[in-house]
């Protein structure tokens, strides 16, 4: 199959794109400078140069393309709502226009779980669940927003629509701003001490998107997770020492986190520091909300399967 990604240097690409050589698939994927360019090409994809802010630059290879695989986008904790606009809203229609407009067989979108997070616990839902109003965080709102055109312009395309929630493993992007906050804070527990998040290992999103690649004929919106949900007390501190990293002793109630979060990126936005806050709204939503989904849609309709155990990787694996 002819395969064309966005995000193929990200933390996910990374991952993808060798498994998609080894099934033997032709990869063709976009890249901003000559590094990242250069590393594609290690990789064993087909580089092509562009960027979201132009999509347009890199969306007439879709005519050689099976199938997209829409991965890139702004996926930090900080940033201007312009910006997050601009690559997760506008960029993802114009990919979404264009498959259909060369003919894309098959779109497959990387979404979040957090897009039905609106501040309330979720306790054990599935894709029935929609919430009446959009999560409160730039980043978490964007993908929501984008998501949603993706799945309005995608009528004529056959598209899936992965929602994994907190997607971890070796060299996440996430893990480098926790090592700053925890340099300057200590990164505290955020929430009641028995709350449980779903997780989803990066090598169990990319088993996902190899399957829904297999089963050309299906569409839909799916959670993918590791499985079984933990506490938040046991997953944060566990996922801190596999990067050699350990959790603050603090622990602050939600809406203290999200205040002091509140507060920080206020002082950050009117001054000229390059770095995002060592805590920000998007972090305590992700970290201080009680959401567990189940994925029994994917297992029973694409077949999915764990391809790694979530319990024997944070107990074995040191990145």
């Amino acid at each position: 199959m002819r395969i064309f990604i966005t995000g193929g240097t990200g933390f996910i690409g990374r991952h993808l794109i060798p498994r998609l050589i080894q099934k033997r698939h032709k990869v063709t994927a976009v890249g901003r400078t000559a590094h990242a360019l250069s590393k594609l090409e290690i990789m064993g994809a087909t580089p092509v140069s562009g960027n979201l802010r132009s999509v347009s630059t890199f969306t007439s290879n879709f005519s050689k393309a099976d199938a997209v695989i829409h991965i890139a986008g702004k996926n930090e904790t900080w940033g201007s709502y312009k910006d997050f606009y601009e690559l997760n809203i506008r960029a993802s229609e114009e990919i979404t226009g264009a498959a259909s407009y060369h003919g894309v067989k098959k779109l497959i979108y990387v979404s979040t779980a957090s897009v039905v997070c609106t501040g309330k616990p979720l306790y054990d839902i599935d894709e029935e669940y929609n919430p009446i109003q959009l999560p409160s965080d730039s980043f978490t709102k964007s993908k929501a927003i984008a998501e949603a055109r993706v799945r309005e312009i995608s009528n004529r395309l056959n598209t899936v629509i992965l929602r994994p929630p907190l997607v971890w493993g070796k060299k996440m992007t996430l893990i480098e701003q926790l090592r700053r906050s925890i340099s300057r804070i200590g990164f505290p527990l955020i929430g009641k001490p028995g709350h449980q998040i779903s997780t989803c290992h990066v090598e169990n999103l990319v088993e996902a998107i190899v399957i829904a690649l297999d089963k050309p004929e299906t569409s839909g919106t799916f959670y993918v997770t590791d499985g079984e949900a933990l506490p938040i007390r046991i997953f944060i501190p566990s996922l801190l020492l596999t990067h050699g990293l350990f959790a603050g002793r603090m622990r602050m109630p939600k809406w203290a986190a999200m205040t002091l979060a509140s507060i920080l990126e206020a002082v950050w936005s009117i001054t000229p520091f390059k770095s995002s806050p060592p805590l920000t709204r998007t972090l305590v939503n992700l970290f201080g909300t009680e959401l567990t989904v189940r994925d029994n849609k994917i297992r029973e309709i694409l077949g999915y399967q764990n391809r790694v155990n979530l319990e024997d990787e944070l107990q074995q694996r040191r990145y």
